[in-house]
């Protein structure tokens, strides 16, 4: 014969229920999502220019998503020595835009950036550059 729950039971399951639905809702809106990034892109200073390379394997952790289509994310980075940097207030930060590589951006990055051969393999397969366009870069290649 099954016993049915008393009242005193049955409230103390729908307190224990009621009072971890915060919680439990905290944690998944708490918890952002990590990428690594799989080519690199170029990061570019608050004012826009010049463009610097942040390399394949970077993590990336969500922040927000706005409804203009763009989504902020921050980095984790580890500084050797002491940070050459100022104190700021957080309404005077200016946002730091990070872009894809674009095929045409190619040859420009060959010129100015060490890429090491695994990062040049994958601008390119990203990129989904051809063999044509591949050479056309080589043509223009200047040697130093």
């Amino acid at each position: 014969m099954k016993k049915k729950p008393t009242f005193l039971t049955t409230a103390a399951i729908l307190i224990v229920i009621g009072s971890s639905i915060p919680y439990i809702l905290n944690k998944i809106m708490t918890s952002k999502s990590i990428y690594r990034l799989t080519e690199p892109m170029l990061i570019a200073t608050p004012k826009g220019a010049p463009y610097y390379m942040i390399p394949a394997g970077t993590a990336l952790h969500f922040q927000r998503g706005f409804a203009e289509g763009h989504q902020l994310y921050t980095i984790e980075v580890l500084a050797k020595g002491k940070l050459p940097a100022d104190r700021i207030t957080e309404k005077d930060v200016e946002a730091t835009w990070l872009d894809p590589i674009a095929a045409d951006d190619v040859s420009r990055i060959l010129q100015q950036y060490p890429l090491s051969k695994e990062e040049l393999i994958r601008i390119l397969k990203a990129k989904k550059l051809t063999r044509d366009d591949l050479a056309q870069i080589v043509r223009e290649w200047k040697d130093d």
